[in-house]
């Protein structure tokens, strides 16, 4: 769409030359330019009021009449192709169709009642009544497929945070889901598995006392029963404990479909011992959010789209993530927000992070501990 700049530069040089035929390149009176500097004023001020829709139409039609009372007078057969022209681009200023629509009709009205005055040169008015009509409307059509572009792309940006609030309302349930576990498994261990645990401390106790006779056997049973119900116990504490899906599968999922989203090549390297190793929930979060900050860094700044993703273990007692993507040439950089935000997030998980650039890369390294099961 042409600017305001533009349009206000070639309408200042289309009214310079209708003025000069209007008079015959004669003297230009004080009346003229004392009207066209208060045209160029509420011209300038459209920039302003353009959102008010009701006084941008008011100050369109004040435009159109200065227009006419300005060219009316003179030789206003030669001039009439530069007027059209000035009108054309007094409607681009019009941002609602329904005022384009207004204006059409009042310049119509204001071209028809000028016609009796003229002695000559009616079909040509006409002809350019009827192109100034026609581009106007090509205007209309421009700023609808203008408006269109506009709400397509607002769509894009609303589906874009759509999904990125489904996958953080996806980690958060998870999260949340596995913690109300946890909190049972806790529940459980302490009331269940106490109780059974001092029910068979009393039973060993009543088989000592009554070792050689006939009780002692039932007593046995009795133990045998209740070792079995703590041993079904702890292994439905440890299940309710760990998440129905591994913590690393489901941040590979996770960043499957942030790969797949922003049309990004991700490719994954998982070292042996990497996919096996107990995730926590808030780890698991936490090793997500590193992970898609890093790869929202290198949509950002990047000269590529392809990232490479490893995945391995230190001692088999430390977990280490490693993000890179290819460089083009060197870019010197500052850690901003993004890469701050990583850092305090791997500390709250006793983590480290290091930030890497060769020639050719740019790597993001992080490392953290195995939590330790209360």
């Amino acid at each position: 769409m042409i600017s305001f700049w533009f349009n206000l530069f070639f309408l200042g040089l289309t009214w310079g030359l209708g003025l000069l035929i209007k008079t015959d390149t004669s003297h230009i009176s004080a009346l003229d330019f004392g009207l066209s500097a208060v045209f160029f004023s509420v011209y300038f001020s459209c920039a302003i009021i353009k959102n008010n829709k009701i006084i941008m139409r008011l100050t369109s039609m004040l435009l159109d009449i200065l227009v006419f009372v300005v060219f009316i007078q003179g030789n206003f057969n030669s001039a009439a192709p530069l007027i059209f022209i000035i009108l054309t681009y007094v409607s681009s200023q019009t941002n609602d169709p329904w005022g384009v629509r207004v204006h059409i009709f009042f310049q119509s009205v204001l071209m028809i009642s000028v016609i009796p005055r003229i002695g000559m040169g009616k079909e040509l008015l006409l002809v350019g009544m009827m192109m100034t009509i026609a581009y106007t409307w090509i205007i209309l059509t421009d700023k609808k497929e203008h408006a269109y572009i506009e709400l397509n792309t607002m769509y894009d940006t609303i589906q874009s945070d759509y999904r990125r609030l489904k996958r953080h309302s996806v980690i958060h349930e998870k999260a949340l889901r596995e913690e109300e576990r946890k909190q049972i498994a806790r529940e459980i261990h302490d009331s269940v598995g106490h109780r059974l645990t001092a029910l068979l401390m009393q039973l060993e106790v009543l088989r000592m006392q009554t070792e050689g006779t006939e009780l002692n056997q039932r007593i046995q049973q009795l133990k045998t029963l209740a070792q079995e119900s703590l041993s079904e116990t702890r292994e439905a504490v440890k299940t309710l404990k760990h998440d129905e899906t591994t913590g690393l599968n489901a941040v590979i999922q996770l960043i499957r479909k942030l790969e797949s989203e922003s049309h990004l090549e991700i490719t994954f390297q998982v070292k042996a011992g990497a996919l096996s190793f107990p995730l926590s929930s808030s780890q698991s979060v936490i090793l997500y959010r590193c992970i898609q900050e890093s790869l929202t860094n290198m949509m950002r700044h990047a000269q590529t789209r392809i990232g490479h993703v490893e995945f391995s273990l230190i001692g088999e007692q430390f977990f280490r993530f490693q993000v890179s993507n290819p460089l083009d040439f060197v870019v010197p950089y500052q850690e901003g927000f993004g890469l701050t935000s990583m850092r305090e997030r791997l500390l709250q998980i006793q983590g480290t992070l290091t930030i890497s650039q060769t020639h050719d890369q740019f790597i993001v390294l992080g490392v953290f501990p195995m939590e330790k099961e209360v």
